[in-house]
């Protein structure tokens, strides 16, 4: 009996741990979704860690015609390169797993748009820079395929915490 019941709640906590990954990762690019995304913004705005950050909307230019001309799996497969690209472009970033240290996160929002959290960022001057590395990096990354045949690029916007706002919602918006 003690065996049954040992093994039946192994199998509870392992699916457990499969529906936490379901509910806060997209599937195809493996990035943080949405929620996890507004869950950390609520933490990192409200918290005892509250530091500034800048908030980089990024949105994939021409993905449509990636999907229209080559398939639902090229887009797929230019998804997943963006989100690889989003979760190693700037220093110290990892893809928003959560670690001691952790200062920038991606986490995919849509179907073509993508979230860029940078934390420490406190001006305008370093925000551009930041986004500006992101365009830079975005034309040496390994994506010319789509870049050439697709004419695929990033655009980006960017939103300032505090100084453009304390609400998350808004520079989402």
């Amino acid at each position: 009996m003690f065996y049954a019941v040992g093994k039946l709640l192994r199998r509870i906590g392992e699916m457990q741990v499969k529906l936490r990954r379901q509910a806060l990762y997209d599937n195809i690019t493996g990035l943080p979704n949405r929620q996890y995304l507004m869950d950390h913004l609520a933490k990192l705005t409200t918290g005892p860690e509250k530091v500034p950050f800048a908030l980089l909307f990024v949105d994939l230019d021409n993905f449509k015609t990636v999907n229209d001309s080559a398939g639902h799996d090229a887009g797929d497969d230019l998804l997943r390169h963006i989100a690889g690209y989003l979760s190693t472009a700037l220093d110290h970033s990892i893809a928003f797993r959560p670690s001691a240290g952790q200062l920038n996160i991606a986490a995919r929002v849509g179907g073509d748009e993508f979230i860029q959290v940078v934390e420490g960022v406190d001006s305008r001057e370093k925000a551009a820079q930041v986004a500006g590395q992101l365009l830079e990096g975005f034309k040496t990354a390994n994506l010319s395929r789509y870049v050439e045949k697709y004419n695929v690029g990033l655009s980006i916007g960017v939103g300032l915490d505090p100084e453009d706002s304390e609400n998350y919602h808004v520079l989402i918006k």
